[in-house]
């Protein structure tokens, strides 16, 4: 049985540093979070993939039946000095050799043992260089590799979350 499973991967946007003091204030508004979208697993027997690059392709092995297809991050910077180039690091809690970053359910498990998903590589687009505009203006797409446990276990239907750093640096 195939139980249909909705990913969203919520980046928490964090450690803006900025080395000079600019005239107005920087915000960061998320357009759209990154989401592996919404899928099925037809057995848990080994660790599966889906990838969303920062093109907005999704990419799914073929032991996962995509309902509806992953969407990239999408972050806007604004007030930030205009026409400078910048450097971006995602910081994550566990490093990718250990899990990567772990998505679960905020609401208990029907059965008790529902496994977890890792999200296993983070991608910023551009190799991780964003350029502000004459205004100061850049937008940010991120893609990401979401894995399965492997287990054997099934997981339950629902939303996981998970969330992620990232770092400004110029």
């Amino acid at each position: 049985m195939k139980k249909i499973v909705q990913m969203l991967l919520v980046g928490v946007m964090g450690g803006l540093l900025l080395s000079a003091a600019p005239a107005q204030a920087q915000t960061i508004t998320e357009v759209q979070s990154l989401s592996f979208g919404t899928f099925g697993i037809g057995n848990n027997n080994g660790a599966w993939q889906i990838i969303v690059t920062p093109d907005n392709d999704t990419f799914a092995d073929p032991q996962i039946a995509m309902g509806q297809d992953g969407r990239r991050g999408e972050y806007l910077f604004t007030g930030l000095p205009p026409n400078v180039s910048f450097f971006l690091g995602v910081d994550v809690p566990n490093p990718p050799s250990e899990g990567g970053i772990v998505l679960d359910m905020p609401t208990p498990a029907e059965n008790g043992s529902n496994p977890v998903f890792n999200l296993t590589d983070v991608t910023i687009a551009d190799g991780g260089v964003m350029y502000s505009d004459g205004a100061g203006d850049a937008t940010l797409y991120i893609g990401g590799t979401l894995q399965t446990s492997g287990t054997g276990e099934h997981y339950d239907s629902g939303t996981y979350n998970g969330q992620f750093n990232l770092t400004i640096y110029y």
